[in-house]
């Protein structure tokens, strides 16, 4: 039997309320055996993130937030209790920060206890290949594989995706509760788009391991750009990298959303993960962030405790000054669809030239990833743009220059690692003479 608080749900002028439970059979849904979790805090945010109400749930695991207006948006964030973590299915899941408009209830928050559930150790990790050839060459190659977590020499590589099914991906984004695999279109010098075209999502289902389009996003009136029927293996496609098609792909905590970066449009696309249709897909504009000339491209993401954290590249292709090139992150807000400028650095390397393919030495850096340690800190995976519009073989490209930074929170300040060093954390080149922020790397 199961207990579904919606059927108590009654809502009062003012107040947003909700209820608080240990899911002890983790499937989202509170049932009876599932017993009430007291004193969790639950606090509201307007759109400008002051907090505005505070409640603490009680011996029956419900609190309420008064004082609060009618049919204004707020953040609700509810603390995790030592040991606990939230619930990632069913009814009750929707995060430990979501949006709520007032008068509202139901805002529930179902817990379960790690140690009841021990996790593995060693998860397998999914990773992209790109395949050379034609759309018609190279088929039974894979473009997404698996391998262990804790991999070594040895490790089992297994095969998810192949080219025949996707053609050439970048962004992966897993749906958890349904075990599915997303992958996203990426235009890459020698590597031929999938059936999907240049807008392709495709989803991979790790119970049957069968690959199948999700969606055609250029179908849905988004414009992504066009590669204009030039060959994959010319050196004009090389133009197209990083400002056509799509980038890096991020799911919400309660797998309800998708989000892509457009390279095209400098935007982020949001799609729902269930029917998503030409209603329900829309995109917002990534602004500015005072890049010498306007010139800027998008790709990372990652969604992170409620927020959208997004990657810029200042690329100084109008100066050809490395003084203009620079990083950027913004935190996205999703109730007041605000870009906040969080972080920004200067420390790149030189700048991308408007004919990607004239200069085979030149070094392109791109913020292509972001991610976050368990403790909070922020990482960047820098690529090389030449990597993918590398257009002079045969003679193999050796000057890449990718890089991995560290951004640690100060105290809600994000500060680059310095001389190998973030914060209190020390890296493994610290104090060294390498090339990384203050010479270390950490």
């Amino acid at each position: 039997m199961h207990f579904n608080a919606s059927s108590q749900c009654n809502t009062t002028s003012g107040i947003i309320k909700g209820y608080s439970f240990n899911d002890k059979d983790v499937n989202g849904i509170k049932s009876i055996a599932d017993l009430p979790l007291a004193n969790i805090i639950v606090r509201a945010f307007d759109n400008n993130g002051v907090k505005v109400a505070e409640a603490v749930t009680d011996v029956n695991g419900y609190y309420r937030l008064v004082g609060m207006t009618d049919n204004v948006n707020y953040r609700l964030e509810a603390n995790k209790p030592s040991g606990y973590e939230l619930t990632k299915y069913g009814l009750e899941f929707k995060g430990d920060i979501r949006f709520v408009q007032a008068r509202s209830c139901n805002n529930n928050f179902g817990f379960f206890q790690v140690s009841a559930f021990p996790s593995n150790p060693n998860p397998p990790v999914a990773v992209t290949c790109f395949v050379g050839g034609s759309a018609t060459e190279n088929l039974n190659y894979e473009t997404i594989v698996t391998q262990d977590f804790l991999f070594n020499s040895s490790s089992t590589i297994n095969k998810i995706a192949m080219k025949s099914q996707t053609g050439s991906v970048w962004g992966l984004a897993y749906k958890k509760s349904e075990r599915k695999l997303f992958s996203s279109s990426f235009v890459k010098h020698g590597a031929a788009l999938g059936s999907a075209g240049i807008g392709g999502i495709y989803v991979t289902d790790r119970n049957t391991l069968g690959t199948t389009e999700f969606l055609r996003l250029q179908d849905l009136g988004i414009n992504l750009g066009s590669t204009n029927s030039v060959a994959i293996t010319h050196c004009d496609y090389a133009d197209f990298i990083g400002k056509t098609g799509l980038g890096d792909l991020e799911i919400s905590d309660d797998e309800s959303y998708l989000y892509v970066s457009n390279l095209y449009n400098k935007s982020i696309v949001f799609i729902p993960t269930v029917n998503p249709d030409i209603n329900s897909v829309f995109e917002i504009k990534v602004p500015d962030p005072g890049c010498n000339s306007g010139d800027y491209v998008i790709s990372a993401l990652k969604y992170q405790n409620g927020s959208l954290f997004v990657g810029v590249t200042c690329t100084a292709e109008t100066s050809k000054k490395s003084s203009d090139f620079a990083f950027h992150v913004y935190e996205f807000n999703f109730i007041s669809r605000v870009f906040n400028l969080v972080f920004t650095t200067n420390f790149g390397k030189k700048y991308w030239d408007k004919d990607a393919s004239a200069d085979k030495y030149l070094v392109s850096q791109w913020l292509t990833d972001i991610d976050f340690t368990d403790q909070g800190n922020m990482i960047l995976a820098i690529a090389d743009r030449q990597g993918h519009a590398y257009c002079h073989e045969p003679e193999p490209l050796v000057n890449q220059s990718g890089n991995i930074l560290m951004v640690w929170n100060d105290r809600g300040t994000w500060r680059l690692e310095n001389n190998g060093v973030a914060g209190t954390l020390i890296g493994s080149a610290a104090g060294t003479s390498y090339d990384g922020p203050g010479s270390g790397e950490f």
